[in-house]
């Protein structure tokens, strides 16, 4: 087993529907970028649609990555059962 550790940041990966236009996601991802900077622990975010690594990228899926305040400036932790879990049952669907 790997212990769980607090690096002080957390990845979102997003994704629309298949077939999704470029605007509708931009709209999606905006949404994401709320729900991550509504979080007290973020410090601050970078958010990137269509991203393509090596690629094009594909228009329905994105990137958010989030930078935390110092841990001992925060109570909850970056790992599943903390901030990044937040995140993710606040924004899913």
């Amino acid at each position: 087993l790997i212990p769980r550790s607090d690096r002080g940041y957390f990845f979102v990966w997003t994704r629309a529907p298949e077939g999704s236009t470029i605007d509708y996601m931009d709209r999606y991802q905006r949404m994401a970028e709320q729900t991550v900077m509504a979080q007290p622990e973020v410090n601050r975010m970078f958010s990137v649609i269509a991203l393509g690594l090596g690629t094009p990228g594909l228009v329905n899926e994105g990137l958010l990555i989030s930078q935390l305040h110092d841990r001992e400036d925060r109570d909850r932790s970056a790992d599943g059962s903390g901030i990044a879990d937040h995140v993710l049952r606040n924004h899913a669907g």
